[in-house]
């Protein structure tokens, strides 16, 4: 509003609607520049973090990082945000985690794929585990389910087995591509059961799972979390578990090796990981948190409702999970023939 002493020096001025328009002009920029702060993106709090998931959301690795960093937060006074990274396979998000501060602030779900399978594919042997990273607690064990098209005339393991050795080769399997774990795991199946099948990638888990309910595709070896849908719906029919244990969910449905094939047990898991250069007393004190949060009825109820499993805590028992799958996996990608990269 201007005042008796603008509009006097208004009157002397030599031109009174230039100077009107230059105070309009700078009240409208003012105007502006208060009206965009808001929008601008604030400034990280210091006692904020953030769980870097290599993966898109709403996948199994997203729901446990999720649980996690709900439980996880008020325990540490410290607010975590998922934040998704997905591309290259999980490479981009990996590279981002291992790469952040080394305060605790910044964590990353690591997976079978990101930890074991990527790695052991490469031209150069993996390095040691703890040269990238420090492991903080498994989250949950995702076992896998094989699962068949509605239409496919077989409802059991010994059906399958009997009308791929009839027809080598034309029944087909979908997964996310070479390499990957649900093609490691069909490779594995096929070799014990000594069967020919034709693999068909697709770009992800939910892709290839809809190709199968479209009855393009055969079957596929899918985590339970991502299949109870369809197999509740009876899209899809499932045969077995790749577990070593019935599931408490699907008490009727065989393991593979009641099945009669035996050595095909595949399950993935997830688990939170902090950069190797982190101090000995913040990964302790991430350690303990988790593990009782994992350990907590709690947790096992909501990971039990998913269709997953609370896993052992402790840093150790993930360290031990990822060694043994890393001898294991090697195997399985010598005998399936998979190619390493360039």
């Amino acid at each position: 509003m201007p005042t008796s002493d603008d509009r006097r020096r208004d009157a002397l001025s030599p031109d009174p609607v230039r100077r009107r328009l230059l105070r309009a002009a700078g009240i409208a920029c003012l105007a502006l520049r208060s009206a965009a702060a808001p929008a601008a993106e604030p400034e990280r709090s210091p006692r904020a973090g953030r769980i870097i998931v290599p993966f898109p959301a709403g996948g199994p690795t997203d729901a446990s990082a999720r649980l996690i960093a709900a439980m996880l937060s008020p325990r540490l006074g410290r607010t975590y945000v998922v934040e998704n990274l997905a591309g290259a396979g999980g490479a981009i998000g990996m590279k981002a985690g291992e790469s952040a501060p080394a305060d605790g602030s910044t964590l990353t779900v690591g997976t079978l794929h990101t930890l074991v399978l990527t790695p052991l594919l490469q031209a150069l042997p993996p390095p040691p585990l703890r040269e990238a990273w420090a492991p903080i607690g498994l989250l949950s064990m995702l076992p896998h389910v094989l699962v068949v098209r509605a239409e496919l005339p077989v409802s059991t393991v010994a059906q399958l087995v009997d009308l791929a050795q009839r027809e080598p080769g034309r029944v087909s399997f979908g997964s996310v591509g070479e390499g990957s774990t649900l093609h490691l795991a069909t490779e594995i199946f096929s070799g014990r059961a000594r069967i020919q099948l034709l693999h068909v990638p697709f770009s992800g888990t939910a892709p290839a799972l809809q190709a199968v309910l479209g009855g393009h595709v055969d079957l596929m070896f899918c985590d339970l979390p991502t299949a109870t849908p369809a197999i509740r719906s009876a899209r899809v029919r499932a045969i077995a578990i790749a577990a070593a244990a019935r599931w408490p969910a699907l008490p009727d449905l065989p393991t593979l090796a009641e099945a009669g094939v035996s050595g095909a047990e595949v399950s993935s898991w997830n688990g939170l990981l902090a950069p190797a250069r982190t101090p000995g007393e913040t990964i302790g004190r991430l350690e303990a948190e988790v593990s009782l949060i994992t350990a907590s009825e709690d947790y096992r109820a909501r990971q039990r409702e998913s269709g997953a499993l609370a896993p052992p805590p402790g840093a150790q028992a993930f360290a031990e999970l990822i060694a043994a799958e890393r001898l294991r996996w090697a195997e399985a990608i010598r005998s399936a023939g998979v190619r390493r990269k360039a």
